[in-house]
This record gives structure tokens, C-alpha cells and sequence, in this order.
């Protein structure tokens, strides 16, 4: 995937969990399931993505905690820069790659943290306002979703990984949506990738 994260993903859940308009399986291949749905006033669709591999929930933390690796794995990132940390909570500019002829994009996103038993959620906002624009890109100005990973009875753990976007700029809105399909499919692929290495 060219565009886009990210990542990733964050706080203001209500598109996502809109009962009007329900999730389409649009692909199902490697053990991982990626539904879309539409979100009313946006043109761009959500996507939730779901899959079961072996980690451990200290694994998968430590490894989104280290904001800087997010260009080992998370689609089309080409540059990380922390901002600021505490415990339960990273916050950090990240740039992104577009296919050409697209700009570029770029956004700063703060992750937090939140651990019970058997059970990992990261929640983020999308923070627009937070730097000045960098020449060469452009903005995300929208994005909301969430990480969650649960342990399973058979020692498994089942992630669900749903996200709302809005790219900011000009982007055709088949090629916007077209990602939506394949940006969880290879984020979730890589993450298994890297937990397992």
C-alpha cells in the first residue's frame, strides 16, 4: 500500500461503529479477513481487518511502543519521527508514501496504550494542528480507528484492526478506496511477519 497509514488508526470510534450500513467481506486470504463499509458524509469507505496468529501481548506492545519500526512494516511508511513518550502513550510524525501521480502524505498521530486481562487496545488521534505542513506533502487531516488484541482459549491471539481515513489533497476516490482493501490486508501480514520473526 502507497498511502496512507497508517497506522493507523484512533479515537473517535462513532463512523465505525455506525449500525446503518454493515460490514462486506471484500477479501478473505492467508488467514486474514478484511471487511469495508461505507461512513455516512465521508467519501471514503472504513475497513476493519481480523486475524489469529501466535505472539504474545508483551511482544506485539513493545514492538508498536517502538514508533521508530513502523517503516519495518507498516505500508508505504518512509519516515518516522518520535515526538514525545510516556508510559502509555506515543506520539510521532509519520511520512507515507502515494503511488504517482499523488503527493505524498504526511500526519502525526498519538497512540495510547491500554492493557487488561488477556486483552491490548491502541487507540489514536490523528493530530493535524500539532507540526506546520512540510513542503512535498500533504496533511491527513482525518483518521480514527483502533488496535485490539485478545488472547484466545487455544493460546492464539485474534486482532481486529478497523480505521477511518480521509487523505486530505486530491485522490480519486476509486483509487482512495482501492487502499482500503489493501492497507490492513499487508499491515496485518507484515505485523505477523515481524512478531514471528
Amino acid at each position: 500500500m502507497k498511502f496512507a497509514l497508517l497506522a493507523v488508526a484512533l479515537i473517535g470510534l462513532s463512523p465505525l461503529l455506525n449500525v446503518e450500513n454493515q460490514w462486506e467481506l471484500k477479501k478473505d486470504k492467508d488467514g486474514i479477513r478484511v471487511f469495508i463499509k461505507k461512513v455516512p458524509d465521508s467519501p471514503m469507505n472504513a475497513f476493519r481487518g481480523e486475524m489469529d496468529f501466535t505472539a504474545t501481548l508483551d511482544d506485539i506492545e513493545n514492538l508498536f511502543k517502538d514508533v521508530g519500526r513502523f517503516t519495518e512494516w507498516s505500508p508505504g511508511a518512509k519516515k518516522v519521527e518520535p515526538l514525545e513518550q510516556e508510559a502509555n502513550t506515543r506520539t510521532f510524525y509519520l511520512q507515507t508514501e502515494a503511488p504517482w501521480p499523488v503527493t505524498d502524505r504526511d500526519g502525526i498521530y498519538h497512540f495510547t496504550f491500554a492493557r487488561e486481562a488477556g486483552k491490548l487496545t491502541i487507540t489514536a488521534t490523528c493530530l493535524p494542528e500539532y507540526l506546520p505542513p512540510r513542503k512535498n506533502h500533504v496533511r491527513v487531516p482525518k483518521s480514527e480507528g483502533y488496535w485490539q488484541f485478545e488472547e484466545q482459549s487455544n493460546g492464539r491471539i485474534h486482532v481486529v484492526y478497523e480505521n477511518h481515513s480521509e487523505p486530505g489533497g486530491s485522490i480519486p476516490g476509486w483509487l482512495a478506496n482501492s487502499a482500503v482493501v489493501k492497507l490492513p490486508f499487508e499491515s496485518l501480514q507484515n505485523l505477523r511477519e515481524m512478531i514471528q520473526k
